[in-house]
């Protein structure tokens, strides 16, 4: 039997590798691919094969899943499309919170930059977002 051919789009890093992590785990669906923005998914659906779409409904770059769905559906009827969407933040954990794993779930991060002059400095509580770290870490 085919695996179904799977198309991710999501603008949060860590929301896209949860769904290739899934999707390579199983053996009905197949990851055809992972883009950034509703635009980039319609340009790759001319290129690859996909069965099915899973789509976030807004996306940093102002593109719109529901928008893109709609031209999609018009130019590939049996398209199937799936929505995700971001809830509201949960709250940012209060001073004093007891930290660490198990304890409080959130959906911020503490950043923190590290220079050799002043080791590790200005610490920041923030939304989570895509964070990039160095191949050398």
């Amino acid at each position: 039997m085919a695996k179904t051919r799977v198309l991710v789009v999501d603008d949060q890093l860590m929301a896209r590798q949860l769904f290739e992590m899934y999707l390579g785990t199983g053996e009905k669906y197949e990851l055809a691919g992972s883009v950034v923005s509703a635009s980039y998914a319609e340009a790759f659906i001319k290129q690859v094969e996909v069965d099915l779409i899973i789509m976030d409904i807004l996306m940093n770059d102002g593109s719109n899943g529901l928008e893109a769905a709609e031209r999609i559906k018009k130019r590939l009827i049996k398209m199937e499309i799936k929505f995700t969407k971001a809830e509201n933040l949960k709250a940012k954990p209060e001073p004093g919170a007891k930290l660490g794993f198990g304890h409080i779930f959130t959906d911020y991060m503490l950043v923190m930059p590290y220079d050799e002059g002043q080791g590790w400095h200005d610490p920041e509580i923030m939304p989570y977002g895509n964070i990039s770290i160095s191949p050398a870490a």
